[in-house]
């Protein structure tokens, strides 16, 4: 086995088709996904690197989608997941987990240590480190180099066991049981009408209101503005997108972005306009939401997305970490790296109070 690297998904070799038409598990490792994070979280100064791993008869045996920075006014540069926050979970791409991805972390490791060596840092996240293929990911690197591993984010996500929604809302605390009645309060006072869109049919609207709510909520505006358009567009066209807005006398004041892939529905924008606070507009889209998630898509897992907010565990019942796993390089500037990490990880302990440590 061999690296070869590429700047554009197009350039890869020819039996990457078969990743393109093959579905991937994760929504986070399909190829749409990259080319939408290409387009717009890649700056001018750095550089998208598909690091592949191919086999004796040139065929891609996995894929590792790379962002190459440089290292301010120092030579040399760091590398990065192709994600931001906007990624739920980052994990490289293999073409058999089973059978050939163990050699080939063996062989990206190698290439890393030998033959590219002007690296400082290389940074995976967010991913799950007690995935098998993250266990191996890590085995590997460290007979190289230096790691270190830290809390990216948490989530909260529910785990179904056939439930349906009225079994479900049977268990959740009174607080979302009440919403019920918040709902019949808002339907008798005013004209409430909840449309949720799952394709293409009449996307402009769909998006063209999204960001009416948006604006008018207490988000900050989005670091890539046109990034969740586009996501919606591509959703749309793949027929994972499950959008609803809940309007009030016909005006958008609440809307909520999920997408259903894999039998998971991911929560994954939220938001309501604040002059209608009192009217709960943002709690009843999500009852209204989480309803389609049980009885409509039968989704065996609703996953609330990055976050540790109070809110989510009062829908949830089972929380995951995130992690980012650093790799620092044997040159100079890596073990330099690496000490400053590791003094800042013994200062920060030092200095927070025992109650507010991650276990």
């Amino acid at each position: 086995m061999k690296i070869a690297k590429y700047n554009n998904l197009q350039d890869l070799p020819d039996n990457y088709s078969a990743w393109k038409q093959s579905k991937p598990l994760s929504l986070f490792g399909q190829p749409n996904w990259y080319d939408l994070l290409h387009k717009h979280i890649v700056k001018h100064d750095e550089q998208l690197i598909y690091y592949c791993v191919l086999n004796k008869n040139d065929h891609i045996e996995a894929v590792f989608p790379l962002v190459k920075s440089p290292n301010g006014v120092s030579s040399g540069y760091t590398l990065k997941s192709l994600a931001n926050f906007y990624t739920m979970e980052y994990e490289p791409f293999f073409i058999s987990k089973a059978r050939n991805c163990r050699k080939a972390l063996k062989v990206f490791s190698k290439y890393l240590a030998t033959e590219e060596q002007t690296w400082t840092s290389l940074e995976f996240f967010p991913i799950d480190q007690d995935k098998l293929i993250n266990i191996y990911l890590k085995q590997e690197l460290s007979q190289y180099f230096t790691l270190s591993s830290s809390l990216c984010h948490k989530n909260w996500t529910y785990h179904n066991t056939d439930e349906n929604f009225k079994e479900y809302i049977a268990f959740s605390p009174s607080r979302i049981k009440d919403i019920r009645r918040k709902e019949r309060r808002l339907v008798k006072n005013y004209s409430v009408k909840f449309v949720m869109w799952i394709d293409d049919t009449d996307i402009e609207k769909c998006i063209q209101d999204y960001l009416i709510v948006y604006h008018g909520s207490w988000k900050d505006e989005e670091q890539y503005p046109d990034f969740i358009p586009d996501l919606i567009l591509l959703c749309a066209g793949e027929k994972t997108l499950r959008l609803g807005i809940l309007y009030i006398n016909d005006v958008p004041t609440a809307a909520q972005f999920n997408i259903f892939h894999d039998k998971t529905t991911l929560i994954y924008k939220l938001c309501y306009d604040e002059k209608y606070k009192t009217l709960s507009a943002g709690a009843i889209l999500s009852f209204k939401m989480m309803e389609c998630a049980f009885d409509q898509d039968k989704s065996t897992k609703i996953d609330y997305g990055c976050g540790d907010d109070k809110y989510k565990k009062e829908w949830m019942n089972h929380c995951q970490e995130r992690m980012t796993l650093t790799i620092y390089n044997n040159n100079l500037r890596g073990r330099y790296a690496s000490l400053m990490q590791s003094l800042k990880a013994r200062i920060k302990h030092l200095i927070t109070p025992n109650k507010h440590r991650e276990n």
